[in-house]
């Protein structure tokens, strides 16, 4: 039986008909459904918007074309997307909002509630302004430390970091007064979030064995980390690429989920929080990002909920 995805992609492939050029970024004045498509090379990845407008069905590749469909193909995709519509709903954290999560965060037991406030303010109001504000912003890491950092326990940490892939992360902690805070966490930032390596056929294992030898527990029981791991481009290690805090929302009133997942997704990029009532669909929500792909042979990154596995992430 073939997959929803395979039947989506053939019908895209035998219904639709050349109409016209696009010279827009998306449709405009029209409601629309992005379908994304992953492909081993990511060079190949697209994106396409599914429409209805006056009565007849369109698949727009943006600056690419317009193409006529059919109602089957508009329907298939609405319905799709109204369902894992259901599943969770994503935002942007910006100065209109964050009061509210900051309350939460305070609520779940998460530490520096104020000072995230205050970064996502001054990043919200600073990509307003300029379009991002580069590498001297925040990423997901440093946020992660931020609000759980003072909720982490251990008995060691590494000496010395040598690593390439948490250069930017330092710099900013080291150099910018914003990010002073997590200096007296340094060593811990790095030994958690920093390059383990790992032997051969046991990549799966690394980050909670590096947990282990240095006695890491993350001592709240509202909330846990979410870390995904990726492997480094030419060595046998594996290294945090990205994490964020899951927030069991269950017995907080002002929430709108049962669970909420805070993360910063880049150098730049905006705050976001991610709302769904399933914890089993952080894995769905994960899966759909095609930044998140890998070349062809290495091991597909690994999910965890604090030192424990909870999934992976597979094209």
């Amino acid at each position: 039986m073939s997959s929803l995805k395979d039947t989506i992609t053939e019908l895209i492939r035998t219904t639709c008909k050349k109409w016209r050029e696009s010279v827009n970024d998306n449709p405009q004045e029209v409601p629309y459904v992005i379908v994304n498509f992953h492909t081993g090379n990511q060079d190949e990845d697209r994106s396409l918007y599914v429409y209805k407008q006056a009565d007849q069905y369109y698949v727009e590749q943006p600056y690419r074309g317009r193409w006529s469909t059919t109602e089957e193909l508009f329907d298939l995709i609405n319905n799709y997307a109204e369902d894992n519509a259901e599943q969770y709903f994503t935002e942007d954290i910006t100065a209109d909002n964050v009061t509210k999560i900051a309350g939460i965060l305070e609520i779940a037991g998460l530490s520096n509630a104020d000072v995230f406030e205050e970064w996502v303010t001054d990043t919200s109001n600073n990509n307003e302004n300029t379009g991002g504000s580069g590498f001297s912003d925040a990423d997901c890491r440093m946020t992660v430390m931020l609000l759980a950092g003072d909720s982490i326990s251990y008995d060691s940490v590494n000496d010395k970091y040598d690593g390439d892939y948490l250069m930017f992360d330092i710099d900013a902690i080291e150099n910018k007064d914003e990010y002073s805070m997590l200096r007296d966490k340094e060593k811990l930032f790095t030994t958690l979030f920093g390059e383990i390596p790992y032997a051969e056929e046991t990549f799966a294992d690394a980050l909670p064995d590096n947990w282990k030898k240095h006695g890491i527990v993350f001592n709240n029981d509202k909330c846990s980390i979410i870390s995904i791991v990726f492997k480094t481009y030419d060595k046998d290690e594996a290294y945090v690429g990205h994490t964020g805090i899951l927030i069991d929302c269950q017995d907080i009133a002002d929430a709108d989920a049962k669970y909420v997942f805070i993360e910063k997704m880049a150098f730049g990029d905006p705050f976001k929080e991610t709302m769904f009532n399933e914890k089993s669909d952080l894995i769905d929500m994960l899966s759909e990002r095609s930044d998140y792909t890998v070349e062809e042979g290495e091991p597909a990154p690994a999910v965890y909920e604090n030192d424990k596995q909870i999934g992976e992430l597979k094209r």
